[in-house]
């Protein structure tokens, strides 16, 4: 089988600025993750993420899944569980 490499964005909507100190700190949302199978065969199941989306709370918001230090560009404040679309939706502090 050929190997498909995909290339895609996900748009990421800013709720709003927040002005602190000489800081601007955006407040953004959007889905962190959806119930499907990856292209490597692995299953998101919705009843998995129904149960973890509280744990997306708090954790870094990192730029390209990078665990590094210097990928850390905020946090997430809320991790939420939709029923209607079987995803997971966060809000983040950049």
């Amino acid at each position: 089988m050929p190997e498909i490499k995909l290339s895609y964005n996900i748009p990421i909507q800013v709720i709003e600025s927040v002005n602190i100190s000489e800081n601007m700190d955006f407040l953004i949302q959007g889905i962190a993750i959806n119930a499907t199978t990856t292209g490597n065969n692995h299953k998101f199941l919705a009843e998995e993420l129904r149960e973890s989306a509280n744990s997306l709370n708090g954790v870094p918001l990192l730029v390209d899944h990078r665990n590094e230090v210097s990928a850390i560009k905020g946090r997430v404040t809320t991790g939420e569980y939709d029923e209607q679309n079987s995803r997971i939706n966060f809000k983040a502090k950049v």
